[in-house]
């Protein structure tokens, strides 16, 4: 397989497992959009052609002007690794009203998907892989509540939104499935990176005596390499990868119901927030 040809995207690529997954891609002779925040240094020493794109992901309107530059920029696209994600402390609201969280994991992570579809579609090799976390079991929501951060909390809505996104996973795996694009989670685990930089109190304590048995990045990177080599996933599309092997998601992640409403909800979300730009 000529690596060269096949064109990765990978939203929060300035750090942590999305720069260390850029860098081992990098090495196989991928070619890259590395999509970091505004503002951010772009990272040097590549080998292969890399593009970077500067995108706020918690501004829907952003997400829209990204995948219009993508789209013109690049004549194709085999993978979309929505990677990006924060877990903010304290209840942060975006411009448009959304939870700063929900807009950047869960709002972007649809906008993409849909988005970029077509351009996937015309891949040999395509893969949407979205980064998820154990977490995700744990999650329960109500959508206009969680969207606006009504009740704010800073770890059960972290888990909601996780839970969002691998609903998102078993939508767009199922919608996705005649465009033949296989859609799939990977779980990396308690990793060594900056995510809990925001942390307080007793979770920024134990974010620190854990640290030492964390995964490091790049054991993370070595995941999403092996699932661009594995053969047909379209076989397994769905899946929720860890350390190479795919484990089940929780069943609110798989429930039909649950998982059109989100995305009829989302749908009805982006629309009225377009309407307003």
């Amino acid at each position: 397989m000529d690596f060269g040809t096949r064109t990765v995207l990978i939203t929060g690529a300035g750090s942590g497992i999305g720069l260390a997954t850029a860098r081992r891609l990098d090495a196989e002779g991928f070619s890259l959009v590395l999509v970091l925040r505004p503002g951010a240094d772009c990272p040097t020493g590549w080998r292969s052609p890399v593009s970077f794109e500067y995108c706020d992901l918690a501004r829907p309107n952003d997400v829209s002007q990204l995948i219009a530059r993508v789209r013109a920029k690049h004549r194709s696209l085999d993978v979309l690794f929505c990677n990006a994600g924060v877990q903010p402390w304290d209840r942060k609201i975006t411009p448009e009203g959304l939870e700063l969280g929900f807009a950047t994991e869960v709002v972007s992570t649809y906008l993409l998907i849909d988005g970029l579809t077509s351009w996937l579609a015309s891949s040999q090799y395509p893969l949407v892989l979205v980064t998820g976390s154990l977490v995700h079991r744990w999650g329960n929501y109500e959508f206009e509540a969680l969207a606006s951060g009504k009740d704010f909390d800073p770890n059960q809505t972290y888990y909601a939104n996780k839970l969002c996104q691998m609903q998102l996973v078993s939508y767009f795996a199922s919608t996705l499935k005649v465009k033949g694009i296989p859609v799939h989670a990977l779980e990396p685990g308690m990793t060594r990176t900056a995510f809990a930089r925001h942390f307080c109190g007793f979770y920024r304590m134990m974010s620190v005596i854990w640290r030492p048995f964390m995964r490091r990045p790049e054991d993370v990177a070595e995941d999403v390499l092996r699932l661009l080599l594995t053969g047909d996933l379209m076989e397994t599309s769905g899946s929720n990868w860890y350390r190479g092997r795919p484990k089940p998601l929780a069943p609110q992640a798989l429930d039909h119901l649950a998982i059109w409403r989100l995305a009829e909800d989302l749908h009805k979300l982006c629309s009225a927030l377009q309407q307003r730009v």
